[in-house]
């Protein structure tokens, strides 16, 4: 028997009462379900921090305090649970990190996905955008910054674009034209934003139609599934999205998914 399964199927266990119950029904202390199960629990709960890895030596101490097993054990385990495929380990600049299986294929595919949207066809490039920009810039008689402006073509040139800035720095105007410029150039565009409050604040904010990304991507509450996937992709020359450092690995691979690429 393994109680340890009970930590893989069942959400919110504790290890700990999991770990004393496994012991006192006699299992060794350096049985390797129970030191795999930890080292999979470790990298669980870093997980609850934001972190998608952690570095090795990082983790086999953190195992090592949990358990108070021996280190040749937790490397011996790592081995095994990479043979499995339920974890990776990648060596970055000489540093090795250690990823959960799901974590690891989500960051993959993020990363590819986003390296291909960034070299593909560019369908929402603005022709004359020069003089575009100025006319729009004139008729709603808003003065940007240069920092504002550099942004607003970065937009135009690039297929992925990041801007960042704290409060008041403009980043809800730099939208507001963007979604001005863009829709009167007949393209395309879509607002959405990781949680309701943040959609909601959006819309408010711009005077657009802004949405959950679970929204936009018709996700199957039953079936816990998104009806727009890899085979079912949605056409948009600009996805605009809120808030975007409070979505989480699974859902950016998702929302990636559901774009239709132009190669």
């Amino acid at each position: 028997a393994n109680p340890y399964m009970l930590l893989d199927i069942t959400y919110g266990v504790d290890f700990k009462k999991i770990d004393k119950m496994a012991l006192d029904l006699g299992l060794a202390n350096n049985d390797a379900k129970r030191v795999e199960s930890a080292i999979k629990y470790s990298l669980a709960l870093a997980s609850n921090n934001g972190n998608t890895c952690v570095e090795k030596q990082n983790l086999i101490t953190f195992v090592q305090n949990l358990l108070n097993v021996d280190d040749k054990y937790i490397e011996t385990c790592m081995i095994n649970l990479k043979a499995q495929a339920k974890i990776e380990i990648e060596d970055t600049e000489g540093i090795e990190w250690v990823y959960l299986n799901t974590f690891y294929v989500c960051e993959k595919n993020i990363a590819n996905k986003l390296i291909t949207l960034k070299q593909a066809k560019n369908i929402k490039r603005i022709k004359d955008f020069d003089k575009k920009f100025a006319q729009e810039e004139n008729s709603i008689d808003i003065v940007l910054s240069d920092k504002q402006r550099e942004a607003i073509k970065s937009v135009n040139t690039n297929n992925v674009c990041v801007i960042t800035g704290g409060p008041g720095t403009g980043k809800t105007t730099i939208i507001k034209f963007v979604i001005e410029l863009f829709k009167n150039e007949g393209k395309k565009v879509v607002l959405c934003a990781p949680t309701g409050r943040a959609a909601k604040r959006m819309s408010e904010s711009t005077g657009y139609q802004a949405s959950t990304i679970h929204r936009f991507l018709k996700w199957d509450k039953e079936n816990n599934v998104f009806n727009i996937n890899e085979l079912n992709s949605v056409h948009y020359n600009l996805i605009i999205v809120d808030e975007s450092s409070m979505i989480d690995n699974h859902l950016m691979a998702s929302l990636l998914r559901g774009f239709l690429i132009h190669k």
